[in-house]
């Protein structure tokens, strides 16, 4: 059976169990790490049971789980584990919806579902490729997913500085990339 013939299903119901929780936590900030979470896990079960190269398979599992591992715990972290409240965009959305907020945001957890299948199509591609040996292709994407990986740990740095009022007490700029 297809990755992407389970993915979707799995997907949803995985959303909708964190959808359930969100309504429990009145936070719905879980749904990141569950999109996080979930393209990782549809890397991997690409990668697994494709029928490509063995090699950029293993590659292709190994940079998918080291990707959604970081940023997943990263969420984890950030918006459970720490947070003191639900991140601002969700607050807002509550907000604007009012009355009808908690419909919306089943909808908006099963289109992360979508989106982590989409996100997940890529991998199901590569995972695919019969092609043996590395090819060019092969050592671009690994080239833009180090600078991917790497500019993600800079900005999570630089956005948990501004963050911190113990390391920035007065400071109201963003010192992100663009220098604001």
């Amino acid at each position: 059976m297809s990755v992407l013939a389970y993915s979707l299903p799995v997907a949803m119901a995985g959303m909708a169990a964190l959808y359930w929780l969100q309504r429990r936590r009145g936070d719905a900030g879980v749904v990141d790490v569950g999109w996080a979470g979930g393209i990782g896990l549809v890397a991997v079960a690409a990668a697994y049971s494709g029928d490509g190269w063995e090699p950029r398979r293993l590659l292709l599992g190994l940079m998918g789980a080291a990707w959604s591992f970081r940023l997943t715990a990263y969420l984890v972290i950030d918006r459970i584990v720490r947070a003191k409240e639900e991140d601002g965009r969700y607050q807002m959305l509550r907000a604007q919806w009012g009355a009808k907020a908690q419909g919306h945001f089943f909808y908006l957890f099963q289109a992360q579902a979508l989106l982590v299948v989409l996100f997940g199509l890529p991998f199901v591609s590569v995972a695919a490729k019969a092609h043996v040996g590395w090819t060019a292709w092969d050592i671009a994407g690994v080239l833009v997913w180090t600078v991917a990986v790497v500019g993600e740990r800079i900005a999570d740095h630089q956005q948990a500085n501004v963050r911190s009022p113990a390391a920035n007490p007065r400071r109201t700029s963003d010192p992100g990339r663009g220098g604001y």
